[in-house]
């Protein structure tokens, strides 16, 4: 766990190094500084363009990430327009002998790889995994099984 002064001594390189400070001079400069002259240093060195702890995004609501895992969590919570919320559609998948999987047409694992066998393969090497047993292939004739079933 980190503290305080570790957020302060960070703080405190980052600045020095726009400075053009070197590494050296750093750890110099910081092993003889207590916390207060630290965190007076990156007070003055920020200036009133700091804002107050009560204006940062500290909590962010879920799905406001950004970047690639914000565009892969917002993939995951968008509801797929024209879905009621009534009545769905699942599609069932044999994974394994007497392992089936009921699935969500609206489920992103569906909506972004439609491809059942890979699901189910998938499924099927944490399944064993969990079990820790060898694989298992599941016979060609599976394949009817897996159909659109309506809830």
């Amino acid at each position: 766990v980190y503290s305080y002064r570790h957020l302060l001594q960070v703080l405190a390189i980052k600045l020095r190094q726009m400075e053009g400070a070197t590494l050296e001079s750093m750890v110099k400069e910081l092993a003889s500084l207590t916390g207060d002259l630290i965190e007076r240093r990156a007070a003055s060195a920020l200036g009133p363009g700091l804002p107050p702890p009560s204006q940062l995004p500290l909590l962010r609501t879920p799905g406001t990430g950004r970047g690639r895992v914000g565009r892969a969590v917002m993939a995951w919570l968008t509801p797929v327009e024209g879905m009621s919320a009534v009545s769905s559609t699942c599609r069932r998948i044999a994974v394994a002998p007497g392992v089936e999987v009921l699935i969500d047409e609206q489920h992103p694992a569906l909506r972004l790889n439609g491809d059942s066998a890979v699901i189910a393969e998938t499924l099927r090497q944490a399944l064993m995994s969990v079990v820790g047993l060898e694989p298992v292939t599941v016979p060609d004739e599976a394949a009817p099984d897996e159909g659109v079933w309506k809830q």
